[in-house]
Protein backbone atom coordinates (compact mmCIF):
# COMPACT_ATOMS: atom_id res chain seq x y z
CA UNK A 1 0.00 0.00 0.00
CA UNK A 2 2.86 2.39 0.67
CA UNK A 3 4.06 2.00 -2.89
CA UNK A 4 0.58 2.67 -4.25
CA UNK A 5 -0.13 5.72 -2.10
CA UNK A 6 0.40 8.10 -5.03
CA UNK A 7 -1.16 5.85 -7.68
CA UNK A 8 -4.76 6.52 -8.66
CA UNK A 9 -7.25 3.70 -9.13
CA UNK A 10 -7.43 4.58 -12.81
CA UNK A 11 -3.64 4.33 -13.21
CA UNK A 12 -3.56 1.05 -11.29
CA UNK A 13 -6.34 -0.48 -13.37
CA UNK A 14 -4.74 0.62 -16.64
CA UNK A 15 -1.38 -0.88 -15.63
CA UNK A 16 -2.99 -4.14 -14.55
CA UNK A 17 -4.90 -4.43 -17.82
CA UNK A 18 -1.75 -3.81 -19.84
CA UNK A 19 0.16 -6.40 -17.83
CA UNK A 20 -2.65 -8.95 -18.18
CA UNK A 21 -2.59 -8.50 -21.96
CA UNK A 22 1.00 -9.72 -21.95
CA UNK A 23 0.03 -12.71 -19.81
CA UNK A 24 -2.86 -13.61 -22.08
CA UNK A 25 -0.63 -13.56 -25.14
CA UNK A 26 0.90 -16.85 -23.93
CA UNK A 27 -1.64 -18.74 -21.87
CA UNK A 28 -0.50 -22.35 -22.37
CA UNK A 29 0.60 -23.17 -18.82
CA UNK A 30 0.89 -26.69 -17.46
CA UNK A 31 2.67 -26.36 -14.11
CA UNK A 32 2.41 -24.13 -11.07
CA UNK A 33 6.11 -23.27 -11.36
CA UNK A 34 5.54 -21.84 -14.83
CA UNK A 35 2.50 -20.02 -13.48
CA UNK A 36 4.66 -18.48 -10.73
CA UNK A 37 7.21 -17.31 -13.32
CA UNK A 38 4.44 -15.71 -15.35
CA UNK A 39 2.94 -14.03 -12.31
CA UNK A 40 6.36 -12.61 -11.42
CA UNK A 41 6.59 -11.15 -14.93
CA UNK A 42 3.07 -9.77 -14.50
CA UNK A 43 3.97 -7.94 -11.26
CA UNK A 44 7.22 -6.64 -12.74
CA UNK A 45 5.37 -5.24 -15.75
CA UNK A 46 2.46 -3.82 -13.79
CA UNK A 47 4.26 -2.15 -10.92
CA UNK A 48 7.78 -1.48 -12.15
CA UNK A 49 7.50 -1.09 -15.91
CA UNK A 50 4.10 0.60 -16.25
CA UNK A 51 3.75 2.41 -12.90
CA UNK A 52 7.47 3.03 -12.37
CA UNK A 53 7.41 1.94 -8.71
CA UNK A 54 10.71 0.96 -7.02
CA UNK A 55 9.41 -2.32 -5.63
CA UNK A 56 12.23 -4.74 -4.68
CA UNK A 57 12.55 -7.99 -6.60
CA UNK A 58 12.13 -9.93 -3.35
CA UNK A 59 8.71 -8.34 -2.79
CA UNK A 60 7.65 -9.07 -6.36
CA UNK A 61 8.62 -12.73 -5.88
CA UNK A 62 6.65 -12.89 -2.64
CA UNK A 63 3.60 -11.50 -4.45
CA UNK A 64 3.96 -14.08 -7.22
CA UNK A 65 4.37 -16.95 -4.76
CA UNK A 66 1.29 -15.86 -2.80
CA UNK A 67 -0.72 -15.50 -6.01
CA UNK A 68 0.00 -19.10 -6.99
CA UNK A 69 0.47 -21.09 -3.79
CA UNK A 70 -1.78 -19.45 -1.17
CA UNK A 71 -5.02 -21.44 -1.09
CA UNK A 72 -6.49 -18.96 1.38
CA UNK A 73 -6.88 -16.42 -1.43
CA UNK A 74 -9.88 -18.45 -2.62
CA UNK A 75 -13.21 -18.44 -0.81
CA UNK A 76 -15.92 -20.92 -1.81
CA UNK A 77 -19.63 -20.38 -1.36
CA UNK A 78 -21.12 -22.57 1.38
CA UNK A 79 -23.53 -24.29 -0.98
CA UNK A 80 -20.90 -25.57 -3.42
CA UNK A 81 -19.96 -28.88 -1.80
CA UNK A 82 -23.45 -29.93 -0.62
CA UNK A 83 -25.05 -29.23 -4.01
CA UNK A 84 -22.25 -30.84 -6.03
CA UNK A 85 -22.52 -33.94 -3.84
CA UNK A 86 -26.29 -34.06 -4.41
CA UNK A 87 -25.73 -33.90 -8.18
CA UNK A 88 -23.27 -36.80 -8.27
CA UNK A 89 -25.88 -39.47 -8.94
CA UNK A 90 -27.97 -37.30 -11.26
CA UNK A 91 -25.70 -35.51 -13.72
CA UNK A 92 -22.33 -35.52 -15.42
CA UNK A 93 -20.55 -32.39 -14.24
CA UNK A 94 -18.01 -30.36 -16.18
CA UNK A 95 -15.89 -27.43 -15.02
CA UNK A 96 -15.19 -24.74 -17.66
CA UNK A 97 -12.89 -22.06 -16.30
CA UNK A 98 -10.55 -19.26 -17.38
CA UNK A 99 -7.78 -19.95 -14.91
CA UNK A 100 -4.21 -21.02 -14.15
CA UNK A 101 -2.80 -24.46 -13.19
CA UNK A 102 -3.00 -23.74 -9.44
CA UNK A 103 -6.80 -23.93 -9.54
CA UNK A 104 -6.63 -27.73 -9.74
CA UNK A 105 -4.70 -27.87 -6.45
CA UNK A 106 -6.95 -25.32 -4.74
CA UNK A 107 -10.15 -27.12 -5.74
CA UNK A 108 -8.69 -30.54 -4.95
CA UNK A 109 -7.75 -29.38 -1.44
CA UNK A 110 -11.23 -27.91 -1.05
CA UNK A 111 -12.78 -31.23 -2.08
CA UNK A 112 -14.71 -29.87 -5.07
CA UNK A 113 -12.52 -30.86 -8.03
CA UNK A 114 -13.14 -34.53 -7.32
CA UNK A 115 -16.87 -33.98 -7.84
CA UNK A 116 -16.46 -33.00 -11.50
CA UNK A 117 -16.29 -35.59 -14.26
CA UNK A 118 -14.31 -33.31 -16.56
CA UNK A 119 -12.49 -29.97 -16.55
CA UNK A 120 -11.80 -27.63 -19.46
CA UNK A 121 -9.27 -25.02 -18.31
CA UNK A 122 -8.05 -22.07 -20.36
CA UNK A 123 -4.42 -22.60 -19.32
CA UNK A 124 -4.50 -26.10 -20.82
CA UNK A 125 -6.47 -25.14 -23.94
CA UNK A 126 -4.56 -21.93 -24.64
CA UNK A 127 -7.81 -20.00 -25.23
CA UNK A 128 -10.42 -18.29 -23.06
CA UNK A 129 -14.21 -18.35 -22.94
CA UNK A 130 -16.17 -17.67 -25.13
CA UNK A 131 -13.89 -19.57 -27.54
CA UNK A 132 -15.83 -22.67 -28.71
CA UNK A 133 -12.99 -24.98 -27.67
CA UNK A 134 -13.61 -24.24 -24.01
CA UNK A 135 -17.14 -25.65 -24.16
CA UNK A 136 -16.44 -28.37 -26.71
CA UNK A 137 -13.57 -29.88 -24.69
CA UNK A 138 -15.84 -30.31 -21.68
CA UNK A 139 -18.68 -31.79 -23.71
CA UNK A 140 -16.36 -34.22 -25.49
CA UNK A 141 -14.95 -35.41 -22.17
CA UNK A 142 -18.45 -35.83 -20.78
CA UNK A 143 -19.85 -37.46 -23.90
CA UNK A 144 -22.52 -34.76 -23.89
CA UNK A 145 -24.54 -33.15 -26.67
CA UNK A 146 -25.22 -29.42 -26.74
CA UNK A 147 -29.00 -29.79 -26.58
CA UNK A 148 -28.74 -31.72 -23.30
CA UNK A 149 -26.07 -29.49 -21.76
CA UNK A 150 -26.56 -26.56 -19.40
CA UNK A 151 -23.79 -24.00 -18.96
CA UNK A 152 -23.76 -21.64 -15.95
CA UNK A 153 -21.67 -18.47 -15.78
CA UNK A 154 -21.84 -14.95 -14.40
CA UNK A 155 -20.69 -13.16 -17.56
CA UNK A 156 -23.03 -12.49 -20.47
CA UNK A 157 -20.31 -12.88 -23.09
CA UNK A 158 -19.52 -16.41 -21.90
CA UNK A 159 -23.19 -17.35 -21.81
CA UNK A 160 -23.69 -16.16 -25.38
CA UNK A 161 -20.65 -18.19 -26.42
CA UNK A 162 -22.39 -21.29 -25.09
CA UNK A 163 -25.68 -20.37 -26.76
CA UNK A 164 -23.88 -20.07 -30.11
CA UNK A 165 -23.14 -23.79 -29.80
CA UNK A 166 -26.74 -24.67 -28.99
CA UNK A 167 -26.07 -25.07 -25.26
CA UNK A 168 -28.67 -23.96 -22.72
CA UNK A 169 -27.23 -21.02 -20.78
CA UNK A 170 -28.16 -19.89 -17.26
CA UNK A 171 -26.76 -16.77 -15.63
CA UNK A 172 -25.57 -16.91 -12.03
CA UNK A 173 -26.20 -13.57 -10.31
CA UNK A 174 -24.95 -14.13 -6.78
CA UNK A 175 -23.61 -10.75 -5.67
CA UNK A 176 -21.70 -7.59 -6.52
CA UNK A 177 -18.89 -9.55 -8.18
CA UNK A 178 -21.14 -10.48 -11.07
CA UNK A 179 -20.66 -8.17 -14.04
CA UNK A 180 -23.04 -5.21 -13.65
CA UNK A 181 -25.41 -7.33 -11.48
CA UNK A 182 -28.39 -4.99 -11.41
CA UNK A 183 -28.63 -3.80 -14.99
CA UNK A 184 -27.25 -7.00 -16.51
CA UNK A 185 -30.42 -8.83 -15.59
CA UNK A 186 -32.15 -6.49 -18.04
CA UNK A 187 -29.53 -7.17 -20.71
CA UNK A 188 -29.54 -10.94 -20.28
CA UNK A 189 -32.78 -12.27 -21.72
CA UNK A 190 -32.28 -15.86 -20.65
CA UNK A 191 -32.74 -17.65 -17.35
CA UNK A 192 -31.01 -16.24 -14.25
CA UNK A 193 -30.52 -17.74 -10.79
CA UNK A 194 -29.10 -16.39 -7.54
CA UNK A 195 -27.92 -19.66 -5.98
CA UNK A 196 -27.16 -23.27 -6.76
CA UNK A 197 -30.42 -24.17 -5.00
CA UNK A 198 -32.35 -22.16 -7.60
CA UNK A 199 -30.37 -23.86 -10.34
CA UNK A 200 -31.16 -27.25 -8.80
CA UNK A 201 -34.88 -26.51 -9.11
CA UNK A 202 -34.45 -25.66 -12.81
CA UNK A 203 -32.55 -28.89 -13.45
CA UNK A 204 -35.24 -30.92 -11.69
CA UNK A 205 -37.89 -29.48 -14.00
CA UNK A 206 -36.08 -30.19 -17.24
Amino acid sequence: DNYLSNVSNEQHTKARNMAVDLLNADHHLYTEDVEAEQMLAYFRNCYCRYLGLPIPERTLKELAQAEVYDDERFVFYDDVLPVLHSWQEKYRLGLVSDTHPGLRRVMRNHGSLQLFNAASLSCENGVFKPHPMMYEKAMQALGAESETTIFVDDLDVNLRGAQNLGIHAVKMVRNEYTDDPISSENHWKGTSVRSLAELDAILENL
